[in-house]
């Protein structure tokens, strides 16, 4: 974790170590510039620079202990102070204050007892005789200096067959049993403490630090090693459907199958999450194959959790040590790049890292800066292509084709990222606005207003307030709603049915014109055209270059025949000769838009070809 963003989550960890250990006394975690980011006495933010000398051999990755007064019980205690590790980097101090009051309590009463052994030696000495006397001591002498008190069992003295002493053996081994005992706490905080620093809490697999320092390991040994990310598809849907502890049963279920695989040559970790880490040593690619197999197969097998049964999916990515890098974070970063990969190519797949994901990614990056600078800074433009009668030559219509100021990118490439990036809704509004503010220019102008036809993205029907946006645009300008036309995709249909019809019917409500675009493309059935308020078919270009010509044209006719049923206009775009122009008015189509009239235009000129009547004979 983040020593500096997740400050009240230390503080937790260090006020439950001195809430559960009576002779721990406080607990702080220090940053690199021994500043108290945590600290059970509640210090945070004082500055421990002045104990330079104690805390820098700690930053050089040693163990420090020293004693100091302590204000709060008016007595001296003992700090210990280890380092605080992060994916192999020391970020910090751990110190731990702990009791001396129990050591020096034991000190006492055993220099009591050696002064008590003193006494009755000397008493013993005028009146036992010396066999009686020097023997026992040296006995006991010997016993005591056998004693190993750094050896966490300490062994009870053995009085022999002299009972003289018996009393004395007997409180000295009381008090190395209490010592004893003080021992077993520390070493049980210490293991607690480490648990806490290689073990994830929620699965108890090796966490990030433990998968580096096995990373390290095998490094050394020169193995050759295939980094594995895992990360479940749709794993955030269970978190918000069933709650956030489903989804934390969910995890440890899929942690202890995935324990199934660790063995000699593999490594198993949680790296966060839902995504887990696996370090795969491999000799040749069929070993490797084998494995990931078998890997895709765990992860497919259902799982029930609270006695349901679920079927989980997870999108796993890989990079190859030493190939792709030779450190872990460069690594994990390009597993992370093929994972996304494996997602984006229809999830539940596997997917190895190669330089070619990696400038992908890079340029994807690089658009979606260019997508954010460009609608802070007005970076977008429209241009707008005419859509033409097919019977009279003349201008029924525009559409409204978005594209940016400065910057040769295709929107068929950045639309993409802008849905994937969640910034369609932001540039959906900002067409809608430069529409109907060009509605507006025609209408002061004196021009006679034709609609225009806006692309509308199915991630925008999660913009909730869309349709009043455009409502108070067209009140506010004094625009007729049918002069705007909305082009949906079946995308949109076949995100959620009833959400669809519903945002459909309110747009037709309000007077708004909707085109189903790109028909024949996609997912194509009579039960759009029949369940879904449309009022027009839009015919792509790829499928008019595929069927606009002599042995394609009765497929064709038949779409033409099969809107007219349906009682909607067809409207075919991507028309670029003449040959095709004739096709279509033979096939009695209506409406047509592309090249062959006019490439799309700003809108200053517009006004050169609005009342054109194009040649069409």
């Amino acid at each position: 974790m983040n020593i500096k963003s997740e400050k009240n989550i230390l503080q937790n960890i260090v006020e439950r170590i001195t809430g559960n250990e009576e002779n721990i006394l406080y607990a702080l975690i220090l940053d690199e510039n021994f500043i108290a980011v945590a600290d059970s006495d509640n210090e945070i933010g004082v500055d421990y620079s002045a104990d330079d000398e104690n805390y820098q051999v700690v930053l050089n990755g040693e163990v420090s202990s020293f004693e100091w007064y302590y204000p709060q019980i008016d007595d001296y205690v003992l700090e210990v102070a280890v380092p605080l590790f992060f994916e192999g980097k020391i970020i910090g101090v751990v110190g731990i204050g702990l009791s001396m009051e129990e050591t020096k309590k034991n000190v006492t009463l055993l220099t009591l007892m050696f002064i008590l052994l003193a006494i009755i030696i000397s008493i013993g000495f005028f009146i036992l005789q010396r066999k009686n006397v020097i023997t026992p001591v040296k006995m006991l002498n010997k016993h005591i200096q056998l004693i190993d008190t750094e050896r966490v069992g300490v062994k009870p003295l053995n009085p022999s067959d002299n009972k003289s002493f018996s009393g004395l053996y007997e409180t000295i081994n009381q008090l190395f049993s209490r010592l004893h005992e003080n021992i077993n706490q520390i070493h049980s905080l210490n293991e607690k403490v480490e648990e806490m620093a290689y073990t994830d809490y929620l699965t108890k697999l090796p966490n990030r630090l433990s998968l580096s320092l096995k990373f390290d390991e095998l490094v050394r040994l020169n193995q050759r090693i295939a980094i594995t990310l895992i990360d479940l598809d749709s794993f955030k849907e269970f978190n918000d459907t069933r709650g956030h502890l489903y989804g934390d049963q969910l995890l440890v279920k899929l942690s202890e199958r995935l324990l199934r695989l660790n063995d000699d040559i593999t490594f198993v970790s949680r790296f966060g999450g839902d995504e887990f880490l696996l370090l795969i040593m491999w000799q040749d690619q069929a070993q490797l194959d084998a494995k990931l197999q078998k890997l895709e197969g765990l992860i497919s097998q259902p799982i029930f959790v609270n006695g349901e049964e679920l079927s989980v999916e997870g999108s796993i990515g890989i990079s190859l040590y030493p190939n792709d890098d030779k450190q872990l974070d460069g690594l994990i970063s390009k597993a992370d790049i093929a994972m996304y990969h494996a997602k984006k190519s229809g999830k539940n797949q596997s997917a190895y890292f190669s330089k070619s994901l990696q400038n992908s990614i890079l340029m994807k990056n690089k658009i979606h800066d260019i997508l954010r600078s460009s609608l802070s800074n007005n970076g977008f433009k429209l241009l707008y292509q005419p859509q033409v009668d097919v019977s009279t030559g003349e201008i029924v219509g525009f559409e409204a084709l978005i594209r940016l100021k400065d910057h040769q990118i295709s929107p068929a490439e950045f639309i993409s990222i802008a849905e994937e990036k969640g910034l369609i809704k932001r540039m959906g509004r900002f067409v809608i606005k430069q529409t109907i503010l060009e509605l507006s220019k025609w209408k002061v102008e004196g021009l006679d207003l034709k609609p225009i036809a806006i692309n509308f993205s199915v991630k925008q029907l999660n913009d909730k307030g869309i349709i009043e946006y455009i409502e108070s645009l067209l009140r506010e300008h004094r625009i007729p709603a049918k002069y705007l036309e909305i082009e949906i995709t079946e995308s949109i249909l076949l995100e959620d049915d009833i959400e669809a019809i519903m945002f459909l019917n309110r747009l037709k409500k309000i007077g708004i014109t909707v085109t189903l675009d790109d028909f024949g493309t996609g997912y194509s059935s009579l039960s759009y055209l029949s369940n879904f308020p449309v009022d027009k078919m839009k015919l792509d270009k790829k499928f008019i270059d595929q069927y606009l010509n002599e042995s394609g044209k009765k497929i064709i006719k038949q779409l033409i025949l099969l809107a007219e049923a349906f009682e909607l206009d067809v409207v075919v775009e991507g028309v670029e000769t003449i040959e095709q122009v004739k096709l279509l008015q033979e096939l009695k189509c209506k409406y047509i838009q592309g090249y062959y009239f006019s490439r799309p235009i700003e809108d200053e000129q517009i006004r050169e070809i609005y009342s054109k009547k194009y040649d069409i004979s």
